[in-house]
Order: structure tokens, then C-alpha cells, then sequence
């Protein structure tokens, strides 16, 4: 693939390359670089001064500026200054957590700890102001891994160019905060295999798809040139295993299936191990020969002998070892969870096996012991096949290419400043946090989808300037307007005169004399509910006007140290804790409410009052076990939502439009007494599992409800 002189370059964005890096991702960089130059593809590489991620963050051992490896150009920029420590601090809390604790839509770290995870890590200012100052000079720019805040900050910086190949694992670094934004601000998603791609699609929603595509990687040299000593390694049947010994790669777990195998029966199939690190005392058996890091000869040898080649790691994006068994020839062995692996499996028309347990791997390895060499060749045989047409990197560079070229055909165009895809008037009154939380939300994933919005905000500073510009846009038939709130307002009914596009009224409160007669004014009016929809045709509005649209809601805003999931664990303790969301004092039936759970309960029940609409809610609601929501005015659907994100059930004691998100997380209790409240609260407080069913229900119902889907639906309904 040629590209003409004048063609500006691909900038490749990572913090540390060079061919002697051994990350996966660092030497996937190198390759790809390699091979987009062997193809003719104009590319530079910007990445930091620091030798590798196993040495110094702070001090440079590069020299900064521009110089050319294997006519790869390399642009390096010097480090600056951080506090290790304290990163050092946030990540072990980060590593601390279990993983079965981790969950999409909750950070595992506090806002504190989190914003100390970014802004301590590498760092390198001039890199970043190069990317803003440079972004024009370059064509697109591919920002790997998805981990390190250097790459977060990169990709804000040119969102309209950002391709993100975040080589995503399923580890507590892919549930930060930080990590879905960036997956949200990207221009398009690069995946190296249908299981990272369908991982992704688990943690931040089916809204990646219009924006992601599986490029693949390539593989290099494994099987192009022969070994020194093309002969048995040694002169006993083995099993293969390359890559870091440790426990994040699920190392242990061979040692244990491999102790079952020899425990029962007596096997002559020992294991292998190669690459970093040695194993502990504790794990050295006499079946089991630990080797150091190997050159590519002696491991394309040790591959070519072996019978199989385990992969037991759940967490991998791509799995660069199992093609390079394919390669030689060899069936593979994976782990049964792990989605990237196994899905390549699944792929090569499974060519080798996958297993979960101890037990599991223990039978597939005497499978493997028992079956006859032609067999074993066959496996391979079809595993090369397989990898010789989705590993070649001629092919996925063309994939690259292919990409490229489709996205500059698409409308990539930021609109400007005075050419919105929106004009948002913001009528409310008194806006609560949820009403300012859903306009940002609004506001900020417009912009992630390339476009604009123009903002008028009543009684704002702002306002006059924002109306200027407001007006501006008007004049063109492809910007919408939405207008926000039960309030009439002069200014914004008046620039609405001048829309010459499609007009929307957010609707908030109860309806009124004022709304019935402005209504149609509007080409549509958006309600939250399907009740809120029957009052309005009641008062005699028309169906085709109104148009159900729920609350647009992402738990990434909610402030404080309401994220965080080890605050939630110190301050739970035994106690159940029961959130009222209601300020209830001088209501008397509510006092009778509160009295009665404190007299069935007792101190085994924690009571937490938190008015709705406060910080303090939120940062109460991770602290919950269980709900309560009894005032009818402010009970919105956002605060139920906002709950059921965080998994917390709800005893709701009014009737509402929402019960397709509840499933069988929330009780709906309208007109209850406080002895039968008590009596349906009983299940929830007191049994454990069923409260824990009820949150996993609650949360799986939210699922579809994520961000992406909303946006989509706003986009569906206002066409922006």
C-alpha cells in the first residue's frame, strides 16, 4: 500500500517503544510500526524518553527529538516530574480489590485516589502539548494501551482523530472512570480480537459498536527462520508454557492441574515453563522444568517438540503465544473465561481445547498424553491454517488501511463554535443537581460524537453571548432546538421564533395553563415516563406530540466518595443499612414509617436519611443495603436509577411507569400500612442471598440502560 510523499503520517502514541521492549502491547507497537513502514504507510512514533516500564518513570534515558530505528521514525519527549509514592499508593488500593467486587459503572477508587492514579503516573507535558500544538500535522493518531493516564490525557486532546487500541484486559484498570471516558471520547475503538471487542462491549455497552471495528494483530518471525538445532528438546513428552510465571497469568493453576495429573495415575508428560521471573519454592515439582527467558530460536524449537501449548490466562486481548504455536504447528490449550482466547479458539474451528478448573485442565491433560502425534499435527495443522490468514500482518495492515480510508469518508467535521448540532435553552428554575447532572451528561457526549452544542442558560452570566451565538444557528435548518423546563421564558421563547429546524420541550414538572398553550409551538414534547405522558393526553395534549424519553443518567459524574467500593466495606459492618430518601422530619406518617422500622428492628437495621438531590444522598447510597423511597414529588426516575446502578434494591411505596428496569429489584408498595411496609421489607432486610439476588437482577436489568443506549436514543429522537 503506497501513500504519496505529501501524505501526512499516522502518529503511533504510546509511553515506551523500542524493539527490545517485552510488553505485549510495546512489542505489538514495534511490529505494527514496522510493518506500516515495510507497507508504505507514513507513520511516526511519539512516545517519552524512559527505557522501559520496568525502569525509571522520572529519569530520561532516551535522548528527546526525532531520530529514525529500522526507518520507523521515533519522536521522544522527556519526563516530567511525579510523585511516585503516592502513585504507588493509589495503585495498590487499585490492586487490593477483589475482582469478583469490581463492576462496570462503579470506579474501584475514590475521586481522590483516582485523579492521584492520573495525575502521578508517567508523565510527559511536552508530549501532550505537542499533540494539541501538532494535531493538524497528522492524519490520525493510534493511542495503546488503554491503562496509563499519559494515553487518557493524549486522546482528550484530538478526540476527532483518537483511534484507541487499548489491548483491554478484564483487571480493576479497566473499570476507572478514566477508562470509559476515554472510551467514550475516541474517535473509533481498534480491537485485536472478537473476544477483547465483545470484553469491552461488557464493560462500557453496546453503544462501541457503530465505532469499533477488530483489526487483529500480527505475528512476525515465529516459523520463518529454522532453529540452530532443529531436534527434540529433550527425550520426554511435554507441554509448553511461554510467558511471565506469576500469578496474574494463572500460573498456579497449571501446577495445580499437573498435580492431579500425577497424583492418580503415573504420566510421563511434564511441563515446561519459559520467560520471566522463576517460580517460588512453594510450586517446584519434579515434573515441572522451570527455564529462564529464551531467544526465538530455542523457543520456536521448544514449540515444534512440544505436544500442546497452555495458555491458563483469563485476562489477554489478544495472545500473541497460542499463534505462534499455531505457527509451528501445535494445538493449544486456553482457559475457558477468557474471552480473547477463547474466542481465536472457537475461530481455528478449535484447534485445541479450553478448560476452567483444576479438574478440567487435569483431563484435557491426559487427553493430550493419550492422543497419537498425527492427531496432535492435525490440531496444529488446522491452527496454522488459521493463523496464516487472520496473524499475517500484511493483512491487518490492509485492515488498517481499509479503516483509514473509510472513516475519512465519513463526516468527521467538528462543527464550530456558531455551528451547533443543538441549541439547548435552559428554562428550569432552581435546577436540581440530577437536572444539571443530565444537561452536562447531554453536553458532553454530544461532543464525543463529533459534534457541538450551544448552551443558553437562563439568568447565566453568559446569557446575552450565548444567545448571540444562538441565534446564529438558528438560521440553519439542520440544528435543533431544546428547550428545558416548565418555565416560560421570554428570551428563550423568542429565539424559538427563529428556529428554522426541529424544536423539543424537555418537560419537568406537573403541567399548567402556560404549557397547554405554548405546547404547540414545539415540533415535539419529550416526557420522562409513560405516565407523565398519560396526564399530558389527559389535559389534552396530542399523542403524536409527546414522545417518551427517560432520563439521560451516568453514576461517572456523581462527586465525593460515593465510588468508592472500600469506603463501602469499612463503614458497612453488620449492620444492614436501610437509606430513606426523604428529609422526614414533621411528616407524620413517614415518623410512623421510621418509628415501626426501629421498633421491628432495632439496631440490627442501620437507618441513613439523606434528602434526595444532595450530595449527601449520593455519597449515602453506596453505603445502602436497601431503599426506601416515599415522597411523590421528587421521586424522579433518576434516583432510583442512579440506586440500581449501584445495585441497591428499593422498597418503593408508590406506583411508577419504571417497572421494566426493575425486574425483581425493587418492591412497589402503594398504599401500604407500616405493618404490611414492615412485612414486605422482612424478605429483603433479613435474607441476605435475596437481597443480593435482587441487586444482581436490579443491575442486569440496568445493563441496556447504560450510557451509550441512552445517547443513541437521544440521537434517534432529536437526530443530532
Amino acid at each position: 500500500m503506497d501513500s504519496s510523499s505529501d501524505e501526512k503520517p499516522i502518529a503511533l502514541v504510546i509511553p515506551w517503544f523500542g524493539k527490545q521492549q517485552t510488553g505485549g502491547a510495546e512489542q505489538q507497537a514495534y511490529q505494527l510500526a514496522r510493518y506500516f513502514v515495510e507497507a508504505g504507510i507514513a507513520l511516526e512514533v511519539l512516545t517519552t524518553c524512559s527505557q522501559s516500564f520496568h525502569k525509571s518513570w522520572e529519569e530520561d534515558y532516551f535522548s528527546p527529538g526525532l531520530s529514525v530505528e529500522e526507518g520507523i521514525k521515533i519522536r521522544r519527549f522527556p519526563l516530567g516530574p511525579r510523585r511516585s509514592e503516592r502513585f504507588n499508593q493509589a495503585v495498590g488500593a487499585l490492586l487490593s480489590i477483589p475482582e469478583e467486587e469490581l463492576r462496570p459503572g462503579i470506579s474501584p477508587l475514590a475521586q481522590r485516589e483516582e485523579a492521584i492514579y492520573a495525575q502521578e503516573g508517567i508523565n510527559a507535558p511536552a508530549l501532550l502539548s505537542y499533540i494539541a500544538e501538532q494535531e493538524a500535522c497528522y492524519r490520525w493518531f493510534i493511542f495503546l494501551p488503554y491503562l496509563f493516564p499519559l494515553i487518557q490525557q493524549g486522546a482528550a486532546l484530538v478526540r476527532a482523530k483518537a483511534l484507541l487500541q487499548p489491548c483491554l484486559h478484564k483487571e480493576c484498570y479497566a473499570y476507572l472512570h478514566a477508562t470509559a471516558e476515554l472510551f467514550a471520547q475516541s474517535r473509533h475503538l481498534l480491537f485485536n480480537s472478537r473476544g477483547e471487542y465483545q470484553l469491552a462491549r461488557s464493560l462500557y455497552g453496546g453503544w462501541i459498536d457503530e465505532k469499533s471495528t477488530v483489526v487483529g494483530e500480527g505475528i512476525a518471525f515465529v516459523g520463518e527462520e529454522e532453529p540452530e538445532e532443529d531436534s527434540p528438546a529433550y527425550n520426554f513428552p511435554y507441554v509448553l508454557y511461554l510467558g511471565k510465571k506469576c500469578a496474574e497469568k494463572n500460573v498456579p493453576l497449571l501446577i495445580a492441574a499437573f498435580d492431579l495429573l500425577h497424583k492418580d495415575a503415573t504420566s510421563e508428560l511434564r511441563l515446561v515453563l519459559a520467560g520471566a521471573l522463576m517460580l517460588p519454592r512453594k510450586l517446584q515439582r519434579s515434573y515441572v522444568l522451570d527455564l529462564a527467558y529464551v531467544q526465538e530460536g530455542e523457543k520456536t524449537r521448544l514449540l515444534r517438540w512440544c505436544r500442546a501449548l497452555l495458555m491458563p490466562s483469563t485476562n489477554e486481548s489478544f495472545s500473541r503465544v497460542i499463534y505462534e504455536a499455531w505457527f509451528a504447528g501445535r494445538p493449544v490449550v486456553v482457559h475457558g473465561e477468557c474471552l480473547a482466547t477463547r474466542g481465536a479458539l472457537a475461530d481455528s474451528g478449535n484447534a485445541g481445547w479450553h478448560a476452567s478448573s483444576p479438574e478440567h485442565w487435569a483431563e484435557v491433560l491426559g487427553i493430550i498424553a493419550a492422543l497419537p502425534e498425527e492427531e496432535l499435527a492435525s490440531l496444529g495443522a488446522r491452527g496454522k491454517g488459521y493463523a496464516e490468514h487472520s496473524a499475517s500482518w500484511p493483512e491487518v495492515v490492509a485492515r488498517y488501511g481499509e479503516l483509514f480510508t473509510r472513516l475519512e469518508h465519513e463526516n468527521l467535521s467538528m462543527a464550530s463554535k456558531h455551528e451547533a448540532a443543538l441549541v439547548l435553552l435552559d428554562g428550569v428554575v432552581n435546577p436540581s443537581f440530577f437536572h444539571q447532572q443530565e444537561v452536562a451528561n447531554i453536553r458532553k457526549h454530544l461532543r464525543t460524537s463529533g459534534k457541538e452544542l450551544v448552551y443558553v442558560q437562563r439568568d447565566s452570566s453568559s446569557q446575552q453571548e450565548d444567545l448571540a451565538t444562538a441565534n446564529l444557528a438558528m438560521d440553519n435548518p439542520e440544528v435543533c432546538l431544546l428547550y428545558w423546563g416548565d418555565e416560560a421564558w421570554r428570551d428563550g421563547l423568542a429565539l424559538l421564533e427563529r428556529a428554522q429546524g426541529r424544536s423539543f420541550w424537555r418537560l419537568e414538572g406537573e403541567h399548567s395553563e402556560m404549557l397547554i398553550g405554548e405546547s404547540r409551538r414545539f415540533s415535539q414534547l419529550l416526557v420522562r415516563s409513560e405516565g407523565k405522558k398519560k396526564q399530558l393526553l389527559a389535559a389534552g395534549l396530542e399523542k403524536d406530540q409527546l414522545i417518551v424519553l427517560p432520563t439521560f443518567i451516568t453514576t461517572a459524574q456523581i462527586p465525593g466518595e460515593a465510588l468508592s467500593l472500600p469506603l463501602f466495606k469499612r463503614e458497612n459492618g453488620c449492620a444492614v443499612n436501610l437509606l430513606l430518601a426523604e428529609d422526614y422530619r414533621g411528616l407524620p406518617q413517614v415518623e410512623a414509617l421510621v418509628a415501626g422500622f426501629r421498633q421491628h428492628w432495632g439496631r440490627r437495621v442501620r437507618l441513613l436519611v439523606a434528602e434526595p438531590c444532595t450530595e449527601l444522598f449520593l455519597t449515602q447510597v453506596l453505603l445502602a443495603d436497601l431503599l426506601l423511597l416515599i415522597e411523590q414529588e421528587k421521586s424522579q426516575d433518576i434516583i432510583p436509577l442512579s440506586c440500581l446502578y449501584y445495585g441497591v434494591p428499593l422498597l418503593w411505596l408508590r406506583d411508577k411507569e419504571y417497572d421494566c428496569f426493575f425486574a425483581e429489584a425493587a418492591v412497589i408498595a402503594e398504599g401500604k400500612s407500616t405493618a404490611e411496609i414492615l412485612q414486605i421489607a422482612q424478605p429483603l432486610v433479613e435474607d441476605s442471598p435475596r437481597r443480593k439476588t435482587a441487586q444482581e437482577k436490579g443491575y442486569a436489568a440496568l445493563q441496556e440502560y447504560n450510557v451509550g443506549a441512552q445517547l443513541q436514543l437521544w440521537r434517534k429522537v432529536i437526530n443530532f
